[in-house]
């Protein structure tokens, strides 16, 4: 491996390794700490979806913030992990085993990590949520790949 490759491989290591931080960061935060941060986001949104005419409940915003949270997250986490793992294994590997490994990192992040923080509880329906992340992520990721690969055929 060349020295620009490396350099590449080496930060997009550290890169997966600050978000997988960040995840469980924020997975350990008690209870109202966690609320407050899912706060800022609520009050930010809610008169936006007003401007639109729609009117939820704070509780109802906060429920949604929090789950699209699980998402996104996990969603990018997939996206970092494919992204690494193709540098070491065939695309097509790469693309089976970052799910697994997110799924993986959202059990432990959910009951081992969140059980653990004040005030929090572990759900599965969090987990399955950050499964639908990581498997919009693989789609998106096969359809890039799809694209570039017909793009390539068409070159020649």
């Amino acid at each position: 491996m060349n020295k620009s490759k490396l350099t590449v491989t080496v930060a997009s290591a550290v890169i997966l390794l600050a978000f997988c931080a960040f995840l469980f960061l924020n997975s350990a935060q008690d209870a109202d700490t966690s609320g407050k941060i899912s706060d800022v986001f609520v009050n930010a949104i809610t008169p936006v979806l007003a401007l639109f005419g729609i009117e939820c409940s704070v509780n109802t915003v906060t429920f949604y913030v929090r789950k699209v949270a699980h998402f996104i997250g996990y969603f990018t986490l997939t996206l970092l992990l494919y992204s690494l793992l193709k540098r070491f294994v065939s695309k097509r590997l790469a693309l089976m085993l970052s799910p697994m490994i997110t799924l993986a990192i959202a059990i432990f992040d959910e009951f081992v990590i969140q059980r653990n923080s004040s005030g929090r509880s572990p759900e599965w329906r969090d987990v399955f949520i950050d499964l639908a992340g990581a498997i919009t992520a693989v789609l998106l990721i096969s359809l890039v790949n799809l694209i570039k690969s017909k793009k390539g055929e068409d070159s020649q």
